[in-house]
C-alpha cells in the first residue's frame, strides 16, 4: 500500500516536469542513480558483456550510463503520461517514423502488429496510435497486482 501511494505521488510530482525539463534533470540523476546503485550498475554492465562481447568495459558503461538517462527520462515521461489531459499530450507529437505503413494498412482494411521494445517512449507511442485510430496492446503483467492494476488504469486512459 505504501510503495503504491509513493508512485502515485512520485508520478503527480513528475507530471509538474516539462519535457524540456526533463532533458536537463534526467542526466544528473540518472548519474546519481548509476553510481549510487551498485546491484542496478551490475546487472547492467553483466547485460551488456552479453549483448555486446566485443565492446570494451568503458564503450558499455557509456552505453549502460547513456541508458540510465534515457530510463530517467520515461520515468519523467510516465508522470505527463499519468496526469496531463490527453490533448495537451497530443500537441507533443511531431510525428512517429514509418507512420505510412499504419495509415496504409488502415486505408486496405488490413490489421498491423507493431512491436516495440519495452524501454523508451513506447507508452508515448500506444498513445499516439490511439489517437490515429483503434489500437490494443498486450504487455507482461507486474507480479505485484496493485502496482499491475494501477498500471492498467493509466495506460487506459486513451481508449
Amino acid at each position: 500500500m505504501i510503495k503504491l501511494l509513493a508512485i502515485r505521488v512520485a508520478m503527480r510530482v513528475f507530471s509538474w516536469i516539462t519535457p524540456r525539463a526533463a532533458e536537463y534533470l534526467a542526466p544528473p540523476l540518472a548519474a546519481l542513480v548509476w553510481y549510487s546503485v551498485p546491484r542496478l550498475r551490475r546487472v547492467t554492465r553483466l547485460n551488456l558483456r552479453a549483448v555486446f562481447p566485443d565492446m570494451d568495459a568503458e564503450q558499455r558503461n557509456r552505453v549502460g550510463r547513456s541508458s540510465m538517462t534515457h530510463y530517467v527520462k520515461g520515468i519523467f515521461e510516465a508522470g505527463i503520461l499519468w496526469h496531463w489531459p490527453l490533448e495537451k499530450m497530443y500537441r507533443l507529437f511531431d510525428g512517429v517514423e514509418g507512420m505510412e505503413h499504419f495509415e496504409e494498412a488502415r486505408r486496405v482494411g488490413k490489421g498491423l502488429i507493431v512491436a516495440v521494445p519495452h524501454y523508451g517512449s513506447w507508452e508515448m507511442l500506444n498513445l499516439y496510435l490511439h489517437s490515429k485510430g483503434k489500437a490494443a496492446v498486450l504487455y507482461k503483467p507486474s507480479k505485484h497486482p496493485d502496482v499491475d492494476a494501477l498500471l492498467r488504469d493509466k495506460r487506459s486512459r486513451s481508449g
